[in-house]
């Protein structure tokens, strides 16, 4: 999910559906350190292909993950708050451990 050794993290949480702010406007952001949530994500298992997964209501909050590299490479994660919490590179897809994010970042009031 998340390789090698990045050294800088930058995870930012959007606002979704049915909030005062706008649906996609920044709402948190925070520079984390990149080994432990690169470590937490990197030990779950993907998500299957085929699996078929029956998800709460996703009113789209997001929150990304901006990991960046020594030599200058970057890598994004996107995690939805709601629905299944999937986490994503594009290539790799797993149920997403959310706690320490949602110390650090919050997340909208239900609706």
């Amino acid at each position: 999910m998340v390789p090698g050794h990045p050294n800088v993290l930058l995870a930012c949480r959007y606002h979704g559906f049915n909030q005062p702010q706008p649906v996609g406007s920044l709402a948190k952001f925070a520079r984390l350190s990149p080994a432990p949530i690169a470590r937490a994500l990197n030990v779950l298992p993907p998500v299957p292909k085929d699996a078929v997964f029956h998800c709460l209501v996703d009113f789209d909050e997001r929150i990304l993950l901006f990991f960046a590299y020594p030599d200058g490479s970057r890598l994004t994660v996107k995690i939805e708050i709601g629905g299944c919490r999937f986490a994503t590179n594009g290539d790799r897809t797993v149920l997403a451990p959310l706690d320490s994010l949602e110390a650090a970042l919050g997340h909208d009031p239900t609706p």
